[in-house]
């Protein structure tokens, strides 16, 4: 479905009929600035995290979750439902990343890793999806995966295939509902962001005019547009979308645009920090 005939048929958010959303990892970064989007346009806002956001709203409600854990987002998510509502919109943004080797990596880390950054999204899709599929609003569902994900640097391996596999949960999801006909019902956008102005990577200092910045609140607003635009992925800055080119070209060409990024090398330097 092209964008322009998405834009018809997919309507605007409506916000007078109480609408919902819950945003994993809400208290901070990407999370917190897209909470605060939402609420501006009259949303009720769940941040599911293990910590309470430090923005306070009347409209944001903390409800204490480790997302890692099925049985821990089951009991929020029949809290959320049974004192707020039943959400429309689910955003899986929480996420963690670990600086080290693949050999000197603890399984703990690994496990964390690879629980809250994949397997997160599939036990909040799990339980919300069945209301969603009841609920006369309209739904989303929001997959905040990376551009590591599409080329993963050295030193980030659990980090890199946690993203992966959220890209490949985005499409298996959105090709389940669009076989079962929900899809003009509940649609599903792919976030894939380069590196973000945020406490996780601090410390990378890849080449700024490959790879730059951009700010949580830069992202946080390309992401709400893309939702109102009814776009299937968001992928930003400008180069991301070129990334999976990358794996079909030579291995030497792949060798030189990441020894020109820089980005195996910042992140062995951020090794050394942590």
């Amino acid at each position: 479905m092209s964008r322009a005939v998405r834009r018809r048929v997919i309507s605007k958010f409506n916000i007078s009929d109480g609408s919902i959303i819950v945003i994993t990892g809400a208290n901070r970064g990407l999370g917190e600035e897209l909470a605060k989007l939402f609420i501006i346009d009259g949303f009720v806002v769940v941040n599911l995290a293990r910590e309470k956001a430090t923005y306070i709203h009347e409209r944001l409600v903390n409800v204490t979750c480790d997302v890692s854990s099925y049985d821990q987002v089951k009991q929020a998510a029949q809290y959320i439902t049974e004192n707020i509502g039943i959400p429309n919109i689910l955003v899986n943004n929480a996420g963690v990343a670990q600086f080290d080797s693949i050999d000197n990596m603890s399984i703990d880390a690994i496990e964390e890793t690879i629980d809250v950054n994949l397997r997160a999204h599939f036990y909040t899709t799990k339980t919300f999806l069945g209301g969603m599929k009841k609920s006369n609003k309209r739904c989303w569902i929001v997959t905040v995966s990376s551009a590591l994900g599409y080329l993963s640097p050295a030193f980030l391996a659990a980090y890199g295939a946690s993203k992966a596999g959220a890209v490949a949960f985005h499409e298996s999801l959105t090709a389940e509902l669009r076989y079962t006909n929900q899809n003009l019902k509940i649609s599903t956008l792919l976030v894939t962001p380069g590196q973000l102005d945020t406490q996780m990577f601090k410390d990378v200092t890849a080449n700024r005019l490959f790879a730059p910045v951009v700010s949580k609140e830069q992202a946080a607003k390309a992401v709400y547009h893309s939702m109102q635009e009814g776009a299937c992925h968001c992928a930003l800055p400008f180069y991301v979308r070129f990334l999976p080119i990358v794996r079909c070209l030579p291995d030497f060409l792949a060798r030189f645009l990441r020894y020109a990024s820089g980005m195996d090398q910042s992140a062995y330097n951020a090794v050394s920090v942590h």
